[in-house]
């Protein structure tokens, strides 16, 4: 990917990739999101389709922590 992702549409995804995690997205949902999204049988513009997904992701809130399991928190 690094021979195709570079000058300004790098600038452009590392920029969508802050938002996310500024957001609150963690990096490794960001990864799990966008290896989730099928690719296109056909992609013309791969930096292109690139930057659409991890714009969608730095776009909408970040999915929800799952809860911490047999752990008790207890005040004192």
């Amino acid at each position: 990917m690094a021979g195709w992702l570079a000058g300004v549409s790098a600038r452009r995804v590392t920029g969508l990739l802050r938002q996310a995690v500024d957001a609150g997205w963690r990096p490794g949902r960001v990864y799990g999101a966008l290896n989730a999204a099928r690719l296109p049988s056909e992609v013309a513009n791969g930096p292109g389709l690139v930057i659409h997904r991890v714009g969608q992701i730095a776009h909408t809130a970040p999915p929800a922590a799952p809860a911490a399991r047999g752990l008790r928190l207890t005040g004192g």
